[in-house]
């Protein structure tokens, strides 16, 4: 199992039946919400939390807890908060950022798929310049790009929702829409955006 069985905040047992994270951090995360739709010009990104320096130190060991998890169950109370915020748009598909360790956009993707119904396509591939975004300058970032992996879902949906745990610069994002071909309605789903006025 990739998901581990305590707490992923406080690290306390996960009890059968629990929830991950547990009750107790949950309502405290769940107090932090800042639920916003920042519009760019060729998509919109929906976040659950807003990620500035002076955020609590729960959002950082969430994150940080979240990292290589790509089970639906580390997810799933996150994930229905991010679906009760903001609905769900019909006749669509759930593309994760990839990476190229274990997928934990992919977690977030199957547990938004797992409250909403909608299916998850692993569009993307990590390419040759993919690598961990920690510590990169914002020049550096610009560079990353990713491959075509299934397109398959190209023709059957009419919009195309990219997922990822962090909008940060919002390079990933932007490589990730450019190489999908730039589709005509994509949305961006989040749980955490540094805005440009809190980073």
């Amino acid at each position: 199992m990739l998901f581990p069985m305590v707490c992923l905040i406080c690290k306390t047992p996960w009890p059968r039946g629990g929830r991950i994270p547990c009750d107790y951090c949950l309502s405290g995360l769940l107090a932090l919400r800042e639920p916003y739709t920042r519009v760019e010009s060729a998509y919109s990104i929906h976040s659950l939390f807003a990620w500035r320096r002076e955020s609590p130190p729960g959002l950082a060991w969430l994150v940080r807890s979240l990292k290589r998890q790509t089970e639906i169950l580390p997810w799933r109370e996150l994930a229905a908060c991010l679906v009760e915020n903001f609905a769900p748009p019909a006749n669509a598909v759930l593309v994760p950022i990839p990476s190229l360790g274990p997928n934990h956009a992919l977690g977030l993707a199957r547990a938004l798929g797992h409250w909403s119904g909608l299916p998850v396509a692993e569009a993307l591939a990590a390419s040759v310049k993919t690598r961990s975004q920690k510590r990169r300058s914002r020049i550096d970032r610009q560079s990353i790009t990713f491959e075509r992996a299934d397109w398959a879902f190209c023709s059957k949906f009419r919009t195309v929702v990219i997922v990822d745990d962090i909008v940060t610069t919002g390079s990933t994002v932007r490589a990730g829409y450019h190489t999908l071909g730039r589709p005509e309605k994509c949305e961006v789903w989040c749980l955490l955006d540094r805005r440009p006025c809190g980073t």
